[in-house]
């Protein structure tokens, strides 16, 4: 072991170096040639510029020994961070422009529940695929997940104008409006509608219109109408050819037509929901007709022995006759039992007059007896 100070050996065991009386700090071989090289080192760096033109060669061809590795390494680093930010660079726009990279992070993000970058990520994929209904749908849900319903509403509507057919979207835009109680809404929405897995969906919201017990038209007599719609349902109606969801009156019981003319009804029938149905119309007549000639049994004949006639007319209805060849009137024998057949040549003439009051055409029969 040396001295720290002056270099000398030391005996093994020494407090103090015996050439220059410094307290022995043990110092080994290798720390010293390190202190030995470096203070070399500073005398070259300390000479001046000016030294011999041999030294100067020979100290210059030592630097640009010494420096070469160090430009070379320097020079295949900065190469290979200009391969790693063209990589980094290439794999960057490589994703910006993948429409499944783009679905890929929006799901991860979504995962996260980092909605934000969600959306950001689906918005990119529309724009590498405008088409695209998975991205939406995908969209819907994060905008529910963030309570975000109007943008919802709106990306809904714009899955249903692109697929007519898209149950899912008609599913969740009902959902939405019932918890609105928007049940005009959802009415809308089915307009135009003619899928039947569709229409399914409106179900709860379709109001059948009532219905008429008698088919409209003309009936020769009087005629009571009634209304009918689901249970649960109110009907309103007019006469008048106005709108019975707006102008309607309650149906409370049947509707009689005891006169003759034309009766126009329009109504709608009601729900819970205050939703109606669509309006439903009819026109009912009543017209009376002429009834039937009376008919006779025998209608004609010649008799030698005393015969009867018998009359036969419309239930509920009345006959009157004559035998002096004169129309009969209200004020005329009125028939009740079997008619003697008079002797001579005979025409017997006879109406009928329904419960209306309507006479029918006058039926002639000739009959002779001649006993």
């Amino acid at each position: 072991m040396k001295c720290a100070k002056c270099g000398a050996e030391l005996k093994l065991g020494s407090i103090y170096c015996s050439f220059c009386g410094q307290e022995a700090q043990i110092v080994s071989d290798s720390s010293l040639l390190e202190e030995e090289l470096l203070r070399e080192l500073l005398k070259e760096e300390n000479k001046p510029a000016s030294a011999g033109k041999n030294t100067g060669k020979s100290t210059g061809k030592r630097a640009k020994k010494s420096h070469l590795p160090l430009i070379i390494s320097l020079t295949c680093l900065v190469a290979l961070a200009v391969v790693a930010v063209i990589l980094v660079v290439t794999i960057r726009n490589n994703n910006l422009n993948s429409y499944d990279y783009q679905m890929e992070q929006a799901r991860s993000s979504v995962a996260e529940q980092n909605y934000v970058k969600a959306l950001t990520c689906y918005e990119r994929a529309l724009e590498l695929k405008e088409d695209d209904l998975t991205a939406r749908q995908e969209m819907v849900e994060v905008y529910i997940a963030m309570e975000e319903e109007k943008a919802a509403i709106s990306l809904l509507h714009e899955i249903i104008e692109m697929d007519g057919s898209n149950k899912w979207a008609y599913q969740i835009l009902i959902e939405f409006y019932h918890q609105a109680k928007d049940y005009q809404a959802i009415i809308g929405l089915k307009e135009g509608v003619e899928e039947e897995s569709i229409l399914e969906l409106f179900a709860d919201y379709t109001v059948l219109p009532p219905a008429f017990s008698l088919e409209p038209g003309t009936y020769p007599e009087y005629i009571t109408v009634e209304l009918t719609a689901e249970p649960g349902c109110q009907i309103y109606y007019t006469t008048d050819g106005t709108d019975p969801t707006k102008q309607g009156t309650a149906y409370e019981g049947p509707i009689v037509l005891k006169e003759q003319g034309t009766l126009d009804i329009r109504m709608a029938a009601v729900n819970e929901l205050g939703l109606y149905s669509e309006i439903e119309e009819g026109t009912f007549t009543v017209k009376f007709q002429k009834p039937s000639m009376a008919e006779a049994i025998p209608d004609r004949g010649r008799f030698t022995e005393p015969s009867t006639i018998e009359l036969v007319g419309t239930e509920g209805s009345r006959m009157y006759y004559t035998w002096d060849g004169t129309d009969p009137t209200v004020d005329s024998q009125q028939y009740t039992e079997p008619i003697p057949v008079p002797e001579g040549n005979n025409i017997l003439s006879v109406i009928l007059v329904d419960k209306y009051g309507m006479v029918s055409d006058v039926l002639k029969c000739n009959y002779e007896y001649f006993p």
